[in-house]
Formats: C-alpha cells, structure tokens, sequence
C-alpha cells in the first residue's frame, strides 16, 4: 500500500490517517517512510476510501457560484487550490485554505429593507403588529422616521463566509456548506434586494 500516493490522491493529512487508523501521527511518519503497514490499517483506510467515493459530494452549482464569486477577506483572488476545487470536484481542500468571502451590499436602504422585511431588532413598542416574509416584525411608520434621520440613506453590507469544518469527512461538509452558502447568496440576490461588491 502506497499511503503517500493515497493521502495526497485524498488530500489527507498526517493526523486524518492516524484518527482514521487510532494511531498516533509519529506512526503514520513511520509508514510515509517505508515501514509496514498493519493489515487492520490497511483495512481501515480501505474502507475509508470506498465510504469516501461512496458519499462524495459534488459542488452543484450554487456551489460553483460561490467559489467563481468568492475572494479572500483581503479582497484578492482565492489561492489556486480553490479554483482547482471548482475544475474538479473533488479535489482535496487544505487547511490552511482563506476562508473565501462573498461581500454584497443593499440596494436599497435601511429604512426600505425594514419596511420591506422587518427586523428582529424592532422594539416592541415600535412594533406595526405585521411581520415581513421571515416572519419578523415590521417597524412603526414612527420607527422607521427614527432609521431615516439616524441613518439616512444607508445602505447594509454584509460578507457572507464559511464556517471552519473538522473531523473524519470534512471535505464533503466543506462542499456541502459551499452548496448551502451559495444557495442562500443567490436568493439574497434575486429576492432581498442585494449585489456583489
């Protein structure tokens, strides 16, 4: 068994094979250099492999989206391994990967957005007594003359990111949240009133 083709075929790191394994990393060290493998690790990163083929989750293309869109929170280009990621589905995702970032910004302002959507902020003595599509309570026509002379025609940001994810099959919870992420970018787009920056 090659385990050095096979962690970098899988983008496994040291400690991933050695959970895997219920090794400590030293051993795996050991293995990476040419001692023998132990059949029941073997077996164990065997059946890691055809459980990981089993369950791969591919970016659809919300997810595609997202990473095409995204860029570091410095604002430049996402490193090479994530637009490898969007050549090739599975190709594997490091840790020390940017978490890329999605900035959008409102088109319209804070007093038409809570208008439009309410607010979960909406004091209850400002309260119109009707809610918007989320369910959150719409602002008194008092209350939102208090948002225009505060904020006047301010318009909300917000920079959209990706939780960090661990663990025995993180890259398909990665790709996974990509999905999701984007998903719910697109229909800020389409339905909140929201662009890219």
């Amino acid at each position: 068994m090659d385990i050095k083709k096979i962690m970098e075929e899988n983008g496994w790191s040291v400690d991933h094979v050695a959970e895997i394994c219920g090794v400590l990393p030293p051993t795996v060290y050991g293995w990476r250099a040419g001692k023998n493998i132990p059949g029941s690790a073997q077996k164990h990163i065997n059946l890691k492999i055809k459980s990981a083929k089993k369950n791969e989750v591919k970016l659809d293309n919300y997810g595609k989206w997202f990473v095409k869109n995204a860029k570091t929170v410095f604002g430049s280009p996402l490193l090479p391994d994530w637009l490898e990621l969007l050549k090739n589905n599975n190709a594997a995702l490091h840790d020390d990967l940017t978490n890329p970032v999605v900035r959008l910004r409102s088109k319209i302002s804070l007093e038409e957005r809570m208008k439009l959507f309410g607010s979960p902020d909406t004091p209850k003595q400002f309260y119109s007594g009707e809610r918007g599509p989320e369910g959150y309570p719409i602002p008194s026509e008092e209350y939102l003359i208090k948002i225009r002379n505060s904020y006047g025609q301010y318009k909300e940001t917000r920079v959209i990111s990706l939780k960090p994810t661990r663990g025995f099959d993180r890259e398909n919870k990665m790709i996974e949240q990509i999905n999701k992420v984007g998903l719910e970018i697109t229909e800020m787009l389409e339905k909140a009133f929201f662009e890219i920056v």
